[in-house]
């Protein structure tokens, strides 16, 4: 069963992740925003935290005001991106309050971020392969109207060799990079990793989920991840808390 735009499942113990679940192979963490945790969110596959400077605040998803410290680092041995990586999200941004929001960061090896400036791409996926970063577009800045949620996936696939976006579950763009894939900084939630105390960087909207896996995603598991995002949860009952998708 599946929860797409309505009500998604507690990643503690009333809803475990189901590791037998094909969505569920080679991810290394997931954190779902939907109850209030104080400063400290745990996932769901291995208890990796993300510490946020400031208070959390959730209403359907993790909000992330402009004007103020709501960024988080995310703990435990990072993934090595150079043997199969895949970051997928689901957000929505205010497009205000900053210049060069980033969703989540290991700068200088990865991230997703949306920069509304005219020399840039808009909303991007950054990687870093031999000294050189590659950026693959999501959707232009001015798609990006405020308040619109968006699934995001950036994979990098070592049998293909290419970073490949998708946007709502559909493939946008690709490249093929050349090199080894940087293995190098800190992790970040809603922040670069460079200055993640710099308000130049900060996400400014909500996030309802953040997945990581240590293997690049098919186009067909991105799909259903697009359309199923806690279907590898085991739900015993329907829950309280609402995603940000949900017109409820």
């Amino acid at each position: 069963m599946g929860y797409w735009g309505a009500q998604k499942p507690d990643p503690g113990l009333r809803c475990p992740l189901d590791r037998t679940h094909p969505l569920a192979r080679g991810l290394w963490g997931a954190w779902i925003f939907n109850r209030p945790a104080g400063l400290v969110w745990e996932d769901a596959v291995n208890s990796r935290l993300i510490a946020l400077a400031g208070p959390a605040h959730v209403r359907r998803g993790l909000f992330l005001p402009a004007g103020q410290e709501r960024y988080g680092s995310i703990s435990g041995i990072l993934p090595d991106p150079s043997q199969g990586f895949t970051i997928a999200a689901r957000a929505s941004n205010y497009g205000e309050g900053v210049r060069k929001h980033h969703l989540v960061s290991r700068w200088p090896a990865w991230g997703i971020v949306l920069d509304t400036s005219a020399e840039f791409p808009g909303l991007y996926g950054q990687m870093k392969f031999g000294g050189y970063e590659y950026q693959v577009t999501f959707v232009p800045a001015s798609n990006v109207s405020p308040g619109r949620v968006m699934s995001l996936s950036l994979a990098y696939n070592t049998t293909t060799g290419e970073i490949r976006t998708y946007f709502d579950g559909e493939f946008r763009e690709r490249d093929d990079p050349s090199g080894t894939a940087a293995n190098e900084g800190s992790m970040w939630l809603g922040t670069n990793g460079q200055e993640p105390d710099n308000a130049l960087y900060r996400w400014v909207g909500e996030i309802d989920y953040v997945y990581i896996y240590v293997r690049g995603l098919s186009e067909g598991e991105v799909q259903w991840l697009y359309r199923e995002p806690y279907d590898m949860f085991q739900a015993p009952e329907p829950v309280r808390f609402y995603s940000i998708a949900s017109t409820q």
